[in-house]
């Protein structure tokens, strides 16, 4: 996609004034794309309508609605290499990660992920990876890290006192059951907590 993007805009660029001195630039109405990356890498140009960030997105979701999802994560890498520090790109691929169980490339990502923002989302799937992975004290850590970062979710509160009940510290574990109970009553990982 930004390979594809960059020869558009050079060949744009050529297409006008002063490597062509006579007619309006009209080289880009010339181009037929053949790919998706080449479609969307025209729009950006032709039109700014697009942004490339976007396009890497809607590239991402084409790809894993075909189940091609390795291109999917590539492409969400590409907006993490953009944009470290925003958790916005790394929901998609956090996401993707832990549908296809690829739990040790999660890690390496959101470990890298800590250098520039120790966020709770972060914090939170990497020590649910950890989890996984059945590094217990890692992920007890860092779902630790995420409690004190924001507004728990129950998907957190669930897995960090199913954590402490896995490593015998039942008091810790009683009490995120019980704040998973007040804060979202109706919560099926109650449930999951009381048969495990």
């Amino acid at each position: 996609m930004d390979s594809t993007y960059a020869a558009l805009v050079i060949t744009q660029l050529k297409g006008g004034w002063p490597f062509q001195t006579f007619g309006p630039n009209r080289v880009l109405f010339q181009i037929s794309p053949v790919t998706i990356e080449d479609s969307l890498a025209l729009e950006i140009v032709k039109t700014g309508k697009l942004t490339l960030e976007l396009a890497h997105n809607e590239l991402a979701t084409y790809y894993g609605k075909k189940g091609e999802f390795r291109r999917a994560l590539d492409e969400y890498l590409a907006l993490i290499y953009e944009v470290p520090y925003l958790d916005l790109f790394y929901e998609p691929a956090i996401g993707l990660l832990s549908a296809t169980g690829q739990y040790e490339l999660g890690v390496a990502i959101l470990t890298e992920a800590l250098k520039y923002n120790e966020s709770f989302l972060i914090n939170k799937w990497l020590g649910q990876f950890k989890l996984v992975l059945n590094d217990s004290q890692a992920g007890i850590n860092y779902l630790e890290k995420a409690l004190g970062l924001g507004s728990p979710d129950e998907q957190l509160l669930y897995n960090l006192a199913r954590a402490y009940y896995n490593t015998s510290q039942i008091k810790k574990g009683d009490l995120l059951a019980a704040k998973l109970k007040a804060n979202f009553p109706k919560s099926a990982f109650i449930k999951m907590l009381e048969e495990n």
